[in-house]
């Protein structure tokens, strides 16, 4: 699987558990609205988010939001193959191996795993979608560390 392919099986897997609720279409978190979301393409609007996660916009309440929000990956700048790795594996054994393994500081990696809280209902739901869309830790992995992340 080559990067590209990594990065958008990533973003689909990451959305269809964020809106599982509503089977994978985008809602507005201030009025909820469905059909009026539209993904922002416009290069002058800036990224809500960075990496491979799309920003929308809702034509109703005239808000604009990423897919990360409402979830332990609002505000981050950690690329969405670290987060899937990390969500893979689990809890490291120790914080000193596992960010020299995966490639990020221990800061970054106490702080993510402080987000990933193992009972937050949308962890279990990306952790399985990962898995259907057959989306490794390895996989992750070697791409976070070739990104540079």
């Amino acid at each position: 699987m080559t990067s590209k392919q990594l990065d958008a099986a990533l973003t689909r897997t990451f959305e269809a558990a964020r809106w599982a609720d509503s089977h994978g279409q985008p809602t507005c978190p201030k009025c909820f609205d469905a059909e009026d979301v539209r993904v922002v393409t416009q290069p002058s609007r800036p990224q809500v988010c960075r990496g491979a996660v799309p920003s929308y916009h809702c034509t109703c309440c005239l808000r604009y939001f990423a897919s990360t929000y409402d979830t332990p990956l609002q505000q981050t700048k950690i690329p969405l193959a670290c987060w899937a790795c990390v969500v893979l594996a689990g809890r490291p054994g120790s914080l000193y191996e596992a960010s020299q393994a995966w490639g990020i500081t221990r800061k970054a990696l106490y702080a993510m795993l402080r987000k990933l809280e193992p009972d937050h209902p949308f962890i279990g739901r990306w952790r399985q979608a990962l898995k259907r869309a057959g989306i490794t830790a390895e996989q992750c992995h070697r791409h976070a560390v070739k990104e540079g992340a």
